[in-house]
């Protein structure tokens, strides 16, 4: 699958292509959102919705870390636009880790991830 590269890489952190399924979970009990993680980094991540989630929204983002831990962490929506090859909406993610015990499962999972496509 391609997604849009949006000009010169700019990050700080190198970004891992992955697949996984992974569930946001809104404010006040809203409905949750079921979704496809495509890419990761230490500091966000870029997922696929069948519905638009709204930049500027605040969710918390599950998913099964690393030796099926479960990992939540606070995400901020930075982007969210129609991905014209799937007719799915590609998001942007600022991962917000409220502890350091999230920050770590997020830094084991990515260097899980990062080992993974280094051993190719």
């Amino acid at each position: 699958m391609t997604t849009p590269n949006n000009g010169p890489c700019k990050r700080r952190y190198a970004r891992f292509e992955t697949c996984f399924q992974g569930t946001l979970y809104g404010p006040d009990g809203a409905e949750p959102v079921v979704c496809n993680v495509i890419d990761i980094s230490l500091v966000g991540a870029r997922l696929l919705t069948d519905q638009r989630i709204c930049p500027g929204d605040g969710f918390v983002l599950e998913f099964q870390g690393w030796r099926r831990r479960i990992v939540r962490t606070p995400v901020h929506v930075r982007r969210s636009d129609l991905h014209e090859e799937t007719g799915r909406y590609l998001s942007g993610l600022q991962l917000t880790p409220a502890s350091f015990e999230d920050r770590r499962a997020i830094a084991e999972f990515v260097s899980r991830v990062f080992q993974g496509q280094a051993g190719r």
